[in-house]
């Protein structure tokens, strides 16, 4: 287990939160596959505001935004690429993976390092993951499958 704290790693922690507070008046408009984008509105304005207009944030719901909980883990991956797909050497490595949840929008934001991988919903099968103090979570690809994502980043 990493007992170190290192600089790049509270940099990471502060870009996570900083990327999470910027979606709360974005997230209808978030870029990526048109799939997402509709799951994305329909989920906001039936679970989140539930309203379709005006579906800028109230005072209130700014601030239950920004009511979080944090959990950092390390988690350990099959290889140098971390929770991403792709092309990495073939060793074990252990990263950081942060979680940013909300409560009050039933969400989980999943970032590896400072790069946000996927929102999900907090249901059941989340709260299995949860369970076992988030080892375990999916990376990127395996993310669909084991979990009801709303967003995937973009990879380019």
């Amino acid at each position: 287990m990493r007992t170190e704290t290192e600089l790049q790693d509270i940099g990471n922690l502060i870009t996570c939160i900083s990327d999470y507070k910027g979606r709360g008046n974005s997230f209808t408009q978030m870029g990526g596959a048109e799939e997402y984008r509709k799951k994305c509105k329909e989920y906001w304005e039936t679970k989140v505001i539930k309203r379709t207009q005006n579906t800028w944030m109230t005072e209130d719901e700014s601030r239950y935004w920004n009511e979080i909980n944090f959990h950092t883990v390390v988690q350990t991956w099959g290889s140098t690429a971390g929770g991403w797909p792709g092309m990495g050497g073939a060793m074990l490595t252990s990263s950081y993976t942060h979680i940013i949840e909300n409560l009050w929008s039933g969400l989980a934001f999943v970032y590896y390092g400072s790069r946000l991988a996927y929102i999900c919903e907090m249901d059941s099968a989340y709260l299995e993951f949860m369970s076992e103090g988030y080892r375990g979570l999916p990376d990127y690809t395996g993310s669909s499958e084991k979990l009801n994502v709303l967003y995937k980043t973009s990879l380019r």
